[in-house]
């Protein structure tokens, strides 16, 4: 599975990962996912799309670090805190001019 983040409206903001069974097996035992691997990708666009739908309830951000690499997080409000759904690591590949 891959995941690319861009901007239209800057050329230079691009942030990937691509996650096999294996990353998928770390960040599940880290996470406490109960999802398995071929249906990670569906829960989350799931809460993606709850982002954008439900923006009192769900938080997406994407923290970049100095090194240029970002953390895309997913949060949910439960009225007395924000609840940490999911966290990957995202990349800043080398731009070749």
């Amino acid at each position: 599975m891959k995941i690319e983040i861009c901007s239209n409206k800057d050329l230079y903001f691009y942030y990937s990962t691509e996650m096999d069974t294996k990353l998928f097996e770390k960040i599940r035992q880290t996470q406490k996912l109960n999802c398995n691997f071929n249906n990670f990708s569906d829960l989350l666009i799931k809460y993606l799309d709850l982002c954008i739908s439900d923006t009192k309830t769900f938080l997406a951000v994407l923290p970049i670090k100095k090194d240029k690499n970002a953390k895309m997080e997913l949060f949910e409000n439960l009225q007395y805190k924000f609840e940490k759904l999911i966290s990957l690591s995202l990349y800043q590949p080398l731009m070749i001019l």
